[in-house]
């Protein structure tokens, strides 16, 4: 996910790490069980920091892509719904994870999400 938020960040917003090889999170509060979790999302709002985890990460995504706009709506008539949490929830829980430096031979063996 995060080469394609480099790609679509085209305001320049976004600094995406991996929490494989970045332990910053621990100075946010963040565990790595939470970050193997869900995606997190840290912005300053004035003199705090606003971290957003799960769903509520996906809706800060999108609201800072300007490609991925046209989703917002959709996005947020899912929270309203109380659906987005929970679809969130089934593909973080079955998606797959690359790890940097897994790959041999241009072919890169997928970990399953919580599995690891």
């Amino acid at each position: 996910m995060g080469l394609w938020i480099r790609c679509l960040d085209w305001l320049g917003l976004f600094r995406v790490t991996s929490y494989h090889e970045d332990a910053r999170f621990a100075d946010y509060g963040l565990s790595f069980e939470a970050v193997n979790r869900e995606i997190h999302t840290v912005r300053q709002r004035g003199t705090r920091l606003q971290i957003d985890g799960g769903f509520e990460a996906v809706l800060v995504i999108l609201k800072y892509l300007p490609p991925l706009w046209p989703l917002l709506p959709f996005a947020v008539l899912l929270r309203w719904l109380g659906l987005g949490p929970v679809l969130y929830r089934r593909w973080a829980e079955n998606r797959r994870v690359f790890v940097g430096g897994a790959c041999e031979d241009g072919s890169c063996p997928g970990v399953r999400g919580r599995k690891r």
